[in-house]
């Protein structure tokens, strides 16, 4: 599960053991499990339990959604990524993935430097590059066209579950679907493309 945090490129320290997940009560409960394990991204941890837990652990942290992040190893994986209670427009992070390798012109990377506390008790200085988006654009993410998409194309699976649906796709699927909006459009994944379409909606409709 995603145990993500931001403190980090606000100057804190983050530490492995007790920085808690600002995801979601979930995905915090989950963490603080005696037996679930977490990876070092001091921004974009996973909270792991599994056989695959040392290998996840160990990758690298210098890049948050680079070629040996946790998020290229869910693509080359082909991992099921699941949006519990939500959107993909709220759980598809990995989406950031598919843009640094697309290398869109709405992000870019930062540096960010701190503090890393180990389960050890050691702490030690990191820097981790951040893809980090372009303030003075609509870049939020807007995913509602790619979940349509993979949805049509039966790439995505999904359910109710009480007041909110359960959303499944394949890291591979999700990856060639948004690699392809994005060579359609470059702005198809964000907030900026949907408002373009919107308005030509609009105006066609005039």
């Amino acid at each position: 599960m995603p145990a993500f945090t931001y403190s980090f490129t606000k100057g804190e320290p983050f530490e492995l053991r007790r920085t808690p997940s600002t995801v979601g009560m979930i995905t915090e409960r989950f963490r603080a499990w005696p037996e679930v394990s977490r990876t070092a991204d001091p921004i974009f941890s996973f909270a792991i339990r599994g056989p695959l837990a040392p290998e996840l652990c160990a990758l690298p942290t210098t890049e948050c959604f680079g070629p040996e992040s946790v998020m290229a190893a869910l693509h080359r994986l082909n991992c099921l990524i699941l949006c519990v209670g939500c959107p993909l427009s709220r759980g598809g992070t990995f989406v950031h993935y598919v843009e640094k390798f697309h290398g869109v012109n709405y992000r870019y990377d930062k540096t960010f430097s701190g503090t890393i506390v180990w389960p050890d008790g050691r702490s030690t200085t990191n820097t981790v590059v951040y893809y980090v988006r372009d303030l003075a654009r609509k870049s939020g993410a807007d995913l509602r066209r790619l979940q349509a998409r993979l949805l049509s194309r039966g790439l995505m699976r999904a359910t109710a579950a009480g007041r909110g649906p359960i959303l499944g796709v394949r890291a591979g699927d999700f990856f060639r679907t948004a690699c392809e909006m994005l060579d359609e459009d470059p702005v198809s994944l964000i907030e900026e493309g949907a408002a373009i379409e919107e308005a030509a909606s609009r105006s066609s409709a005039e």
